[in-house]
């Protein structure tokens, strides 16, 4: 993202030619975490606690208050983030 910016010019040449089209006022921005052995159950108070942690973050670059989101390797199976044959 500090690249698309232009903080980081030297990085820029690697950037792909899509990166460099990002209208960053037209990305939703979500912070992920996926836990190794938690029930669906545990995450509510986890998340609370991620959300606490990252608050300064989403205030500075105005990202969307529910920016994040906890998962158990379940969910995130079924979400497709992790990769389902292991």
């Amino acid at each position: 993202m500090a690249c698309v910016l232009g903080r980081h010019p030297q990085a820029e040449p690697e950037l792909p030619c899509t990166f460099k089209k990002f209208r960053l006022s037209q990305i939703q921005v979500k912070f992920v975490l996926v836990t190794k052995d938690h029930t669906e159950r545990a995450l509510p108070p986890l998340k609370k606690a991620l959300e606490k942690a990252l608050r300064p973050t989403i205030r500075a670059w105005a990202f969307a208050p529910r920016s994040a989101i906890i998962l158990n390797q379940a969910l995130a199976r079924k979400h497709g983030l992790i990769d389902t044959t292991s």
